[in-house]
């Protein structure tokens, strides 16, 4: 991936999560700290391997991401301390993370890792998320891959992933949760949660 793929792919992400996804919104995850963490996704092999892109036909610009890897491949080296705000967030997902483990224990190579989707806005409403879920599906199975895993943070990509036949198996709640004695999510809303899904492939 050339530096300007790596940038646009790493930015619309970045724009993504920090202006819309629930729990960094409520915890004030920057733009430019999903910057530096997705630096280390983006220039990962694995990720690189198993992500797609949408483009604009006409000018080949990059207007979605679903960016994917194996569930079993541990988080990019350094990636820990990059973002003091991350920690809340990340203990929502190794909950998930914990529970799917206890009950699906997956070797690599078989459970595709949907890890971030992301869709310019100026571009939505044009089926571009399920196409990108729906590629990036077809990846993997051409690849050796018998399941995939999501971990959807709101009520529109938990409704992306039902309609192609995702089955939600775990959820925290925003209401319940706490981290460090505190119920740092509790203020989401309409989302209340984050609900592990998972297909077959």
């Amino acid at each position: 991936m050339g530096a300007r793929e790596h940038d646009a792919v790493r930015d619309l992400i970045a724009n993504t999560f920090s202006r819309y996804e629930p729990m960094a919104v409520a915890v004030g995850q920057s733009f430019a700290e999903f910057q530096a963490v997705l630096d280390l996704f983006v220039a990962d092999d694995t990720f690189q391997d198993l992500t797609v892109r949408a483009r604009l036909a006409a000018t080949g610009e990059i207007v979605g991401v679903m960016l994917t890897t194996d569930f079993t491949m541990p988080l990019p080296v350094g990636m820990v301390g990059l973002s003091p705000n991350f920690a809340p967030i990340g203990g929502v997902i190794h909950e998930l993370e914990a529970w799917y483990i206890d009950a699906k224990s997956p070797p690599p190579g078989e459970c595709l890792d949907l890890a971030m989707l992301a869709v310019d806005r100026a571009h939505g409403g044009q089926g571009i998320a399920q196409r990108l879920v729906s590629d990036c599906l077809k990846r993997g199975a051409a690849k050796g891959y018998r399941r995939a895993i999501t971990m959807a943070t709101n009520q529109t990509s938990q409704k992306v992933f039902q309609n192609l036949g995702f089955k939600e198996l775990f959820s925290v709640s925003y209401k319940d949760y706490t981290f460090d004695g505190n119920r740092v999510f509790a203020a989401i809303e309409p989302d209340d949660r984050t609900a592990l899904m998972e297909r077959m492939l």
